[in-house]
């Protein structure tokens, strides 16, 4: 099929009108009924609904459908015509990560930026989200990276570089108001009854250390970052749980002990699809990136 129906179905669909659309793209409005009815007789179904008479036209579910994935398609062929040039020029592009919500600050300060100040003519786009999530933009080629910090369920078709792991800390304000306070390390038991702030990223493998130790954590306050669980704890009023590997700066105001019970961590890792060929600037992050993990 002609990426051009693809792409012309798009400004049809946002148009809502065959005039507007037709006048927009430069086209005969026979040409953008005929495309319509090229792909509804492709797919074996009605993408549109007109009526008698009217200009106006509405997508029906099925049309809905495939607006979305029709986008899809368009984005993707753009991303291939970058890659593709990529090889015939060298370093240039867009490289695309997506990146454990948790993570973002750290990976853009230690590796991201420093790779950027070497290769200025690349261009970056960066997207948070679950390991999940990650999973399926790799697989199907929305991102060239993921950068996790949670096990990830399948592993088979993907590149991994392991980069470290993440320790659990208690972290809390020296002056508090529920007189908790740690040593350099603490056990787990010692947050027994204890009010904690935690990010969803902790909360699973928290509760079920928690849970192997004989109790059910006092959850009050959860985040989708740790920055804000956090910074609830300088309300004094609990604890926060947050994960942090030795690179990371700890804030000088809040006191951290890391946590001490087996297998409390996550793996930090770099992964990427074994089903595609890379392209030179993605070669070039990933040389780059192996390079910084030894320093």
């Amino acid at each position: 099929m002609d990426f051009d129906f693809y792409r012309n179905f798009i400004v049809i669909a946002e148009q809502g009108n065959i005039t507007t659309a037709a006048k927009k793209l430069s086209l005969a409005q026979p040409a953008l009924r005929a495309q319509i009815k090229t792909l509804e007789e492709h797919y074996g179904t009605e993408l549109v609904q007109t009526g008698r008479g009217v200009r106006q036209l509405t997508l029906t579910e099925t049309g809905k459908l495939f607006l979305e994935k029709a986008r899809q398609i368009c984005a993707l062929e753009e991303s291939w015509a970058t890659e593709i040039n990529s090889y015939a020029q060298g370093n240039v592009g867009t490289l695309r990560f997506t990146i454990s919500i948790a993570k973002t600050t750290f990976f853009l300060r230690n590796y991201l930026q420093p790779f950027a100040e070497l290769y200025p003519a690349i261009r970056y786009e960066i997207k948070e989200s679950t390991v999940n999530e990650q999973l399926k933009d790799i697989s199907e080629g929305y991102s060239d990276f993921a950068f996790a910090n949670a096990p990830l369920p399948r592993k088979q078709d993907c590149g991994l570089l392991p980069s470290g792991q993440e320790d659990f800390y208690a972290v809390y304000q020296k002056d508090n108001k529920i007189d908790f306070t740690a040593e350099k390390t603490t056990k787990l038991t010692a947050l027994r009854d204890i009010p904690l702030f935690c990010n969803f990223s902790c909360l699973q493998l928290l509760t079920e250390h928690c849970l192997r130790q004989g109790f059910k954590p006092n959850i009050v306050f959860t985040s989708t970052t740790k920055i804000a669980a956090q910074e609830f704890a300088r309300s004094g009023n609990g604890v926060a749980i947050v994960s942090f590997n030795k690179k990371e700066s700890l804030d000088a105001d809040l006191c951290y002990s890391k946590i001490i019970d087996e297998g409390l961590f996550f793996n930090v890792t770099l992964f990427w699809s074994l089903q595609r060929e890379m392209a030179p600037h993605a070669r070039a992050f990933l040389d780059f990136y192996k390079e910084k993990l030894k320093v």
